[in-house]
């Protein structure tokens, strides 16, 4: 099976992408960073993602869900 390569804009858009920590996301919400993995186990805000073996949420996900919520 072939793995396909990234396109220059998939790239792009990578590079340009911010992932947050848990305790990021926790200070973005005032919240423990206990909350911030149960509400994603609970599906209130995006699950993360797993780079090199550390789990981050990307800003962009969690703006969106904050204008879905509005």
């Amino acid at each position: 099976m072939a793995i396909p390569y990234p396109t220059p804009e998939l790239i792009r858009t990578a590079a340009n992408e911010r992932y947050l920590r848990d305790t990021d996301v926790a200070e973005r919400y005032s919240v423990h960073r206990n909350s911030v993995h149960r509400w994603a186990k609970e599906g209130k805000i995006p699950r993360p993602v797993t780079i090199g073996g550390s789990r981050r949420w990307r800003l962009s996900d969690l703006i969106a869900t904050e204008l879905d919520a509005k």
